[in-house]
């Protein structure tokens, strides 16, 4: 790069020589320019990859390494206690030790055709 001094010296003694050493200058500029737009669109197109996870795109989740996406509810865990009412007794059906009658219930032909009876 010239200084303003030598700038102006060129402009004195060579005019020609600076109209030419300007034009080179717009030239390099315009080819500067058209390669930062490339290089926005590349950066663009990189960050818009980095973007994307198993939500928004086609991508399994397990392709989402260590960061979580945002949860899709906003409620606060912890407001109220799970389950039951407090005092209900509640009824399920408890495991004996002397069933009243055992059942058995066999398989003789799998859905695929195959015999299960006369396996060996």
């Amino acid at each position: 790069m010239l200084t303003r001094e030598q700038l102006l010296d060129l402009g004195r003694q060579n005019l020609e020589g600076l109209v030419d050493y300007t034009l080179a200058l717009q030239d390099q500029i315009q080819r500067l320019r058209s390669q930062v737009e490339k290089l926005e669109k590349r950066v663009e197109s990189l960050e818009s990859q980095l973007r994307q996870n198993s939500q928004n795109s086609h991508k399994p989740p397990s392709s989402d390494g260590l960061r979580r996406p945002a949860p899709k509810s906003l409620r606060q865990s912890g407001e109220k206690p799970s389950g039951g009412q407090a005092g209900h007794e509640g009824r399920h059906l408890k495991a004996v030790t002397e069933p009243d009658r055992i059942e058995r219930h066999r398989v003789c032909q799998c859905p695929c055709g195959a015999d299960l009876l006369n396996l060996a």
